[in-house]
């Protein structure tokens, strides 16, 4: 098994103008899952409203409803 001495940074061989065109046409990618990773926040930390709509919603289209365990 790799220790962390054997993986390879490809970022330092990339040049600034690449690594901004790779930016701007990640950018929309990463919006969207920005935008979905503060509405399962939400979701997650909503207790009296949204949890239970959520666990509610999942169960009708027979998913479970598929909680995150996270220490506090």
């Amino acid at each position: 098994m790799a220790g962390l001495e054997d993986w390879v940074d490809d970022l330092e061989t990339v040049s600034k103008d690449d690594l901004k065109i790779f930016a701007m046409r990640t950018a929309p990618v990463h919006s969207v899952l920005v935008k979905i990773h503060k509405l399962t926040v939400a979701i997650a930390t909503s207790t009296m409203i949204l949890l239970p709509l959520w666990q509610k919603l999942c169960c009708k289209l027979v998913k479970s409803p598929g909680m995150l365990v996270c220490d506090v």
